[in-house]
This record gives structure tokens, sequence and C-alpha cells, in this order.
């Protein structure tokens, strides 16, 4: 994505780049939610899909096209 986003006219390029990366973690967050349920909670919120049900784990061809929202660190250095 970075070579992407240096290149103005690879903008749609860059969008669908970044839509399955979300997408990516999304269903990927979705799997690890027994395992670290309140931090999947607050990454699913981010993302716009706080959906946890193991069946909306499949990767969709398209994200909801909601906006990422900015979080603290989910794993803070101590």
């Amino acid at each position: 994505p970075w070579q992407l986003a240096r290149d103005p006219e690879a903008a749609r390029a860059l969008e669908e780049t970044l839509a399955s990366l979300a997408e990516g973690l999304r269903a990927v967050s979705v799997l690890l939610y027994p395992y670290m349920p309140a931090t999947v909670e607050k990454l699913l919120l981010a993302l716009g899909a706080p959906e946890v049900r193991y069946e909306a784990a499949l990767f969709a061809e398209r994200g909801s096209g909601l906006p990422v929202q900015a979080i603290e660190p989910l794993f803070p250095k101590r």
C-alpha cells in the first residue's frame, strides 16, 4: 500500500488494497474473539463491524464501506 499511496493515479487500487486488509483483519479478529474478547470487541468497533458470531468470519468481497476509527494501542508497552 505504501507504493500505491505515493501515486495519485493509483488511488482506486489503494482503496481496494486497504479495504481488503481491513476486511482480512476483521475476519481474523472474529476467530480470535473466544481468546481475547475485550480486545477483539475494541478492534471490531473501530472497524465499524462489531459482529462476533463465528459465521461473520467469512471474508467478504467488499467491506462495509464505513470509515475506520482511530483507537488506543490494543497492546501498549509497559
